[in-house]
């Protein structure tokens, strides 16, 4: 079943993606509850729906696929979800943030290729300011009333790991071996995250492998190995990390490091026992999950919000419908995604979500929702670039 949408000038969809882009990217609110959330979260819930209504006049034919659906079904199931959820307001409020992914999925779907690319460029950019300020908050020097989380940088990011996965969708789609690449790199290796690391790891070294290949990169030799160089950094530091946290008791631990140790193991053995078979409801992790608590030590780190597992988190609150809906639209975006870099960013999407929260922060949601959009579409016919750039100088429609 297909959709065809009428082609425009995309004159306003051209802009716009690319401002929203680099408003998420850098939007930070000093002496909010949350300054890191609060606005992009205000930002995404006015934006998002305004693309969502320009597009269907600004874009171009696109054939709604499988994975399309999918996503719908996701945000319908959600919203039936809340009939038995344990909390209204927490039902409303994670239904709407489920509606911002699924809005973000469907602009991916929806925009022309070549905005996508500029999209994913001036979001890489933007995310260079977190990257000095992680460098000042590592040095402790001065960030101007800018938090840091915890003994890691975070950036303009609530956490150090929300800021270290979203650097690696960004790294992941920066230009290969250039300075905006090999900066967020830094921002990533800074941030103390092992997840994020592992996700630059695998899609860096894909991605270097073919542009190697290939012979594409446009700064032979010295941004490329300055990049491999980096990610083995990253990796022994990661792994020199995770071998204290194992080499130590558990009363020792605080921060960021009891994550691998005193965290996510319990809270994913607690979570799996809690399960449903069609949820407790969208939104009600952080007010049910504490009733089924067992071994994950609350009195030492604290009430848990999310599972650490973006599936497990889907599974306690959608139930086997949300959870294979979700790992579905993964899938059809690995499988059926013809960029590269697309598809590497899902694959880092994919790796920190598995050990993280990202689909629930508004950053990783913008960014992870373009690129699964932009996988889960129809490959573009041969051509199809030039004639968007075509149509857009002209402001007219293609007979």
């Amino acid at each position: 079943m297909q959709k065809i949408l009428p082609r425009g000038s995309a004159s306003a969809v051209a802009v716009l993606l690319p401002v929203t882009a680099g408003l998420v990217a850098v939007a930070y609110f000093p002496g909010a509850i949350a300054p890191a959330t609060t606005l992009r979260w205000a930002l995404m819930s006015v934006l998002v729906p305004l693309l969502l209504l320009l597009i269907p006049v600004d874009g171009g034919r696109v054939r709604l696929t499988p994975g399309h659906w999918m996503t719908v079904l996701l945000l319908a199931y959600a919203l039936l979800s809340t009939l038995w959820a344990v909390s209204w307001t927490e039902a409303v409020n994670g239904w709407w943030q489920l509606a911002l992914l699924c809005g973000c999925i469907l602009t991916g779907s929806l925009a022309s290729s070549r905005t996508l690319d500029m999209t994913y460029r001036v979001f890489a950019v933007a995310l260079l300011p977190s990257v000095l300020v992680a460098v000042l908050q590592a040095a402790n020097l001065p960030t101007w009333g800018i938090e840091q989380a915890r003994e890691y940088p975070s950036g303009l990011f609530m956490s150090s790991q929300l800021y270290g996965e979203i650097g690696a969708l960004g790294f992941v789609l920066a230009p290969v071996g250039g300075l905006t690449q090999l900066g967020l790199l830094l921002g990533v290796i800074l941030s103390g995250s092992r997840a994020a690391m592992l996700a630059v790891a695998l899609a860096g070294a894909i991605l270097y492998v073919r542009t190697i290949r290939d012979g594409k990169t446009r700064w032979p030799g010295a941004g490329v190995l300055a990049g491999i160089l980096g990610i083995g950094v990253g990796l022994y530091l990661g792994f020199a990390k995770t071998t204290s946290i194992l080499l130590s008791a558990e009363d020792q631990l605080g921060g960021g490091l009891s994550r691998a140790s005193a965290l996510r193991w319990p809270l994913w053995t607690d979570t799996i026992n809690a399960l449903t078979a069609f949820g407790h409801g969208i939104g009600s992790y952080f007010v049910a999950m504490p009733g089924y608590v067992q071994s994950y030590p609350v009195d030492y780190i604290g009430r848990p919000e999310f599972a650490e597992n973006e599936f497990l988190n889907f599974a306690f609150e959608l139930g086997l419908p949300g959870a294979l809906l979700l790992a579905g639209i993964f899938g059809l975006a690995l499988v059926r995604g013809s960029g590269l870099k697309p598809r590497l960013a899902v694959l880092a999407l994919l790796v920190v979500s598995c050990l993280g929260f990202p689909l629930h922060m508004p950053a990783t949601v913008f960014l992870g929702g373009l690129v699964l959009g932009h996988c889960l579409r129809e490959p573009e016919p041969v051509g199809a670039r030039d004639r968007d750039a075509s149509t857009a100088r002209q402001g007219t429609a293609p007979s």
